[in-house]
């Protein structure tokens, strides 16, 4: 069995223009893309709000795949998405889409969600929220390193402790928490003399200077702060005597960062030689990889989950210098790729008070996690360390840049996918085991009628009668149906109630009752038929018995 998936797709999400960047988007664009080329299935599924973006999905993956069918599926009709099996969603709140999928039957369709930042509060939310939606086994929510893992099951057992106490609740069946890495496209990073002599040459580089790049967002609060790097840096180009270039291939999100990271640079690394490029440039992005010779990431932050750039780094055959922090320790080989730098956080229960300011949005995002961060270090004496070695030995760089090229491709998307399609099969099947399940109502968002019955002063049913009122006649409705006040009923978002189909069977029973009705425009549906009803009696067409 080939396995499938519709993708959610909202075309933001997936872009990676210069003004939307982030990590997330990139990681979704690079899956959605890799699926084109690596998924051995026989057509696309779009899962979206119009064909417009169905179109856009559509033209996307021509670009990059061969050429497939792609099927549009609206968001208005999530039964159609038990043809492909699964619902992709490039985000945690599989449980907003469970509660969807609750009107059409809990075992339609499998549900499947992947983390990425997992420090937002709607983030944190999404995932607290997996123990009261109705997601099953056969759902799964793929958490891309160890690390992250152990975030969601950490924030699971909290919220899971707190509705047992509260409530003396039984915890339903969970989500599958596979372990998936991100992959990347090892071929966009291959390295390419041309663009060395390009970049060295633009940058004033000389043959035998050592360039050390950071590419990335340039955020001391939400990314890393570059103090370990600057202080490492400095201690290496003093220590070797070697003409250091350190480059900051990126963007900031503020004026504040950028004067933090100018002034750092001045007061803290003198001796280093500092260039800034906009990573946010494609061409930046694709080619000042081959002008380095070690690469450096040292994130102190919580919003950091797996980082793609160190994998990036070795598909361009460059040594790493990386935290030892969350999934970069899963990717990066200490002594093998590169050197993983140590770092430490206070111990739990010390920053009950972030939480707190964090709840109630005393504290905003950045400030959270820049709080966090602020008690987070990364070893700046080890990151000299780390850099002395490397600038000093040509001979291990070569050695760490080839041993890092083969685990990158590892992480190739050729292998990533069909571990996406082998979870998606093995959801299938524990879906496929266990008994149909009716659609059921969703307690979260009752039927209107039901929740405000006690409004009206009748309530219109099977039993219900109903008459045509003298002089109504089939063209006044037709008018009805132009007119502004009225025609809302033919919206696209709704479900057109059948209003030829009722007239045609007034015009033969002038008097009858809903149940009559229901009976003759039976392919409708009762929910329509009786929904047409009201509007008939709402222009005046029909009165009720």
């Amino acid at each position: 069995m080939v396995a499938n998936s519709a993708f959610l797709y909202i075309p933001d999400n997936y872009s990676t223009r210069e003004q939307a960047l982030t990590g997330r988007r990139s990681a979704s664009e690079s899956f959605l893309l890799a699926f084109g080329r690596h998924a051995e299935v026989d057509r696309y599924y779009c899962f979206s709000h119009n064909r417009a973006a169905a179109v856009d999905f559509h033209q996307r993956m021509r670009a990059e795949a061969v050429e497939r069918t792609t099927h549009f599926i609206s968001t208005t009709r999530p039964d159609k998405l038990a043809e492909p099996g699964c619902l992709f969603r490039p985000g945690p709140d599989i449980g907003w889409f469970a509660w969807q999928r609750r009107s059409v039957g809990e075992r339609a369709y499998s549900l499947c969600g992947i983390t990425h930042t997992t420090a937002e509060t709607t983030v944190m939310d999404s995932i607290a929220q997996l123990i009261t939606a109705p997601v099953h086994p056969w759902d799964a929510l793929v958490c891309t390193s160890k690390a992250v893992k152990r975030m969601v099951t950490n924030q699971l057992e909290q919220w899971q402790d707190y509705l047992v106490k509260r409530l003396a609740a039984t915890l339903p069946p969970q989500p599958e928490l596979p372990i998936i890495p991100l992959g990347i496209d090892c071929r966009r990073f291959r390295h390419d003399p041309a663009q060395r002599q390009h970049w060295r040459a633009r940058l004033g580089i000389g043959p035998d200077d050592v360039v050390l790049l950071f590419l990335g967002r340039l955020s001391i609060f939400e990314k890393a702060n570059p103090l370990p790097l600057l202080l490492g840096a400095e201690s290496a180009a003093r220590r070797t005597g070697r003409r250091l270039h350190l480059v900051f291939a990126g963007w900031f999100p503020g004026a504040r960062s950028e004067n933090a990271l100018r002034e750092g640079m001045a007061e803290l690394a003198p001796s280093v030689t500092h260039h800034i490029l906009d990573g946010r440039e494609p061409a930046v992005r694709t080619g000042i990889w081959s002008a380095a010779d070690i690469f450096a990431s040292l994130p102190d932050n919580i919003q950091e989950t797996f980082g793609l750039t160190p994998l990036e780094a070795m598909a361009a055959g460059l040594p790493v210098i990386a935290s030892d922090w969350d999934g970069y320790r899963e990717t990066v080989r200490d002594g093998v790729d590169g050197i993983l730098v140590p770092t430490a956080m206070p111990r739990p229960g010390h920053g009950r008070d972030i939480a707190a300011g964090y709840a109630i949005m005393n504290l905003s995002y950045t400030h959270y996690c820049g709080a966090a961060a602020a008690a987070t270090s990364v070893d700046p004496h080890a990151c000299g360390d780390a850099l002395v070695r490397l600038v000093e030995d040509p001979a291990l760089r070569r050695r760490m840049g080839e041993a890092g090229c083969a685990r990158a491709d590892e992480f190739d998307w050729r292998h990533i996918i069909p571990a996406y399609q082998a979870l998606w099969a093995e959801l299938e099947a524990r879906r496929r085991a266990e008994a149909t399940a009716a659609a059921v109502d969703n307690p979260k968002a009752p039927d209107p009628f039901f929740l405000f019955d006690a409004y009206p002063s009748v309530t219109l049913g099977p039993a219900t009668g109903f008459r045509v009122v003298a002089g109504a006649d089939a063209a006044a409705v037709a008018r009805f149906q132009t007119l502004g006040l009225t025609r809302d009923a033919a919206d696209g978002r709704l479900a057109l109630p059948p209003v030829e189909a009722l007239l045609a069977h007034f015009a033969a029973a002038p008097a009858s009752t809903g149940e009559a009705a229901i009976a003759a425009c039976a392919p409708a549906g009762a929910d329509l038929v009786l929904r047409g009803l009201g509007w008939l009696v709402k222009i005046g067409y029909l009165a009720v018995d």
